[in-house]
């Protein structure tokens, strides 16, 4: 008999039909997309403040808003937990910068760093690929510096240990063998990587100028990071092998570029794009060719920026304030089906994804940086 039922278990398990079948086993429900934002609607304390910045969720019809904070302080770097099931966030509530967590759903709302001096502070967190630590940026020591901790915030390390150099913006490679980082300790602002225990430190990107906002590829080949290395202030998309060799200029229209999100499938590059002092949301091959601007803003008055890939590539959420303010808006990846899915007179901005159907295929990072 326990053969037989499951051998039956078997068979409706790869049909799909265990509760069909008789064996109790209830279907995990589909649960929505969602997106994460931060908006400045609910300023509790002070409606004149301009840092208090909550966390919100909405689903991506535009439904089911819901303040996941919700108390007067200044939050952003969301930062979506692998399994989709966690939030990681930078908030100075009770002080100085340090590093939350939280529910998705915003229950279990916990501090994983705590203030040890009024001036120094803990921000910029990234999950491991597994989930399982957490490296972030902290002044702790005196210089800011690379950490790393487990989920629950216990193992503090200081990876970079640099009283020289300001160490800042890690970002795990995609096997969580590596991290990725910035660094002035040669003179200027350069892209590094080391491995996850700190050491095997290289300089990648050795040149004049600011090499900033790192980012992997997924097969954790090469970065790509925003660069002024022509020294004009005038930033551009680049990409980099790990090993420092093959750099590369993206782009030479538009103009300006920064802050460059990768597809989750490594083939395409968006960005924040400006030319003739217009920003749009653009979109490139990884190579650089194809540059197509998305939202194509009329004005220098209407800008569109901050986009975010959903997990199967399939869409990009970004913020504009094409209707009179910032709101956030999804549209397919090719630009098309633009949804608008805040409506508030309040900044909504920074969207990152939470689609619970594809944890582990990416993990959100919010766009906006103080």
């Amino acid at each position: 008999m326990l053969a037989s039922t499951t051998i039956r278990g078997i068979a409706c398990a790869l049909l799909g039909q265990l509760v069909a079948c008789g064996l109790g086993v209830e279907p995990v429900p589909d649960q929505p997309d969602q997106v994460l934002f931060i908006s400045l609607r609910d300023p509790a304390a002070d409606p004149q403040a301009t840092h208090n910045m909550n966390i919100y969720i909405v689903n991506v019809d535009g439904t089911g808003t819901t303040n996941l904070t919700n108390a007067p302080a200044f939050y952003d770097q969301i930062r979506v937990s692998p399994d989709a099931s966690q939030v990681l966030f930078t908030s100075n509530r009770g002080g100085c910068d340090n590093v939350w967590v939280m529910h998705a759903d915003g229950a279990g709302l916990t501090a994983l760093t705590g203030q040890v001096l009024e001036d120094r502070c803990n921000r910029n967190a990234t999950w491991s690929p597994d989930g399982t630590r957490i490296a972030f940026m902290s002044s702790r020591d005196g210089e800011w510096d690379v950490y790393i901790m487990n989920a629950d915030g216990t193992g503090v390390v200081n990876l970079t240990n640099n009283d020289a150099a300001y160490d800042a913006d890690p970002v795990w490679s995609p096997d969580g063998t590596r991290i990725a980082f910035v660094s002035d300790r040669s003179g200027d602002d350069d892209v590094y990587v080391m491995n996850a225990d700190g050491s095997g430190v290289r300089n990648v990107t050795d040149a004049p100028g600011g090499d900033l906002k790192p980012e992997w590829f997924p097969d954790g080949s090469r970065l790509v990071f925003t660069s002024d290395r022509n020294g004009d202030f005038n930033y551009k998309v680049f990409t980099v092998n790990a090993d420092g060799t093959g750099l590369q200029s993206l782009h030479d229209s538009p103009a300006s570029g920064w802050l460059p999100v990768v597809s989750p499938d490594g083939t395409r590059i968006a960005f924040d794009g400006q030319q003739d002092g217009i920003t749009d949301v653009y979109v490139m091959n990884a190579d650089g060719t194809g540059i197509v601007n998305l939202t194509t803003s009329p004005d220098p008055s209407v800008a569109s920026f901050s986009p975010a890939w959903s997990p199967d590539g399939s869409r990009i959420a970004f913020a504009s304030n094409r209707s009179g303010n910032a709101d956030v808006y999804i549209m397919n990846a090719d630009g098309s089906d633009v949804v608008r899915v805040t409506d508030h007179p309040a900044f909504d901005g920074s969207p990152v994804w939470l689609a619970r159907g594809h944890a582990g295929a990416l993990a959100g990072r919010a766009r906006y940086e103080r």
